[in-house]
């Protein structure tokens, strides 16, 4: 996948192993074409990337609902 290609470059790039609670984050997930460039590639708890795509998808279907309403 995208986040595990991201890592391994991620790690790659820095010389450094992540330990298993930081995942490596893409500030644009860049949907199926993906951009694991590292200027997009950031560091982050697991915790809060979860935050974060649950918000990102919150987004996404409130915006396909309002889409539906119309007309």
């Amino acid at each position: 996948t995208s986040s595990n290609k991201a890592r391994v470059d991620y790690e790659k790039a820095t010389g450094k192993t992540l330990p298993r609670n930081v995942d490596v984050d893409h500030k644009d997930n860049g949907g199926r074409k993906g951009k694991d460039h590292m200027k997009n590639l950031q560091t982050m708890s697991h915790s809060k990337n979860v935050g974060k795509e649950n918000k990102r998808r919150a987004k996404k279907v409130a915006k396909k609902k309002a889409v539906k309403k119309k007309p």
